[in-house]
């Protein structure tokens, strides 16, 4: 912990964070659930009743877009992300400081480019539908944008983790 912030500033910033891990947690859940009978009931209806839905593939590849988006940002609470550490090994002191800096700020204006860009994209194809859902294609989308706001809140909160 800083020695600029009190246990509670940390206490409710990691509390928050705690709340975030678990919301997207249950999305991600929600989502993969919803994968998984989607396709199995695509396998089930194209080999057993001989006839698949038109709405199943899309279902499960929706589902597998927001699950994917999402677990982004369970990553960087879990710090589970791919790093690589060989830079830490080669370089020392205020190189590595540097490196960590850099690569937190990128990530971060990644995360804002999604959010940013996302919600044109989002805009943009509002009103296409997609055709075997019947809803607009905007949802779909809407997965590049949330992940974006959820990946800049994280980050932004879990600074301290990151850079010291």
């Amino acid at each position: 912990m800083s020695s600029s912030m009190t246990e509670s500033e940390f206490t409710g910033r990691m509390r928050l964070v705690a709340f975030l891990h678990d919301l997207i947690n249950n999305l991600c859940r929600f989502f993969l659930v919803i994968m998984v009978f989607s396709v199995s009931y695509v396998v089930f209806g194209r080999f057993v009743l001989n006839k698949t839905p038109g709405w199943g593939e899309e279902l499960g590849l929706f589902c597998m877009i927001w699950f994917s988006l999402l677990s982004v940002s369970m990553a960087f609470i879990d710090k589970s992300h791919l790093k690589m550490s060989i830079m830490e090994m080669m370089l020392k002191g205020r190189r590595i400081i540097l490196i960590d800096l850099t690569i937190y700020l990128v990530v971060v204006g990644f995360s804002l480019f999604m959010l940013i860009y996302g919600i044109k994209v989002t805009i943009l194809t509002w009103p296409t539908q997609m055709p075997g859902m019947q809803v607009s294609r905007g949802l779909l989308y809407m997965s590049v944008p949330v992940s974006g706001f959820f990946n800049t809140l994280i980050l932004l909160l879990m600074r301290k983790e990151y850079l010291w």
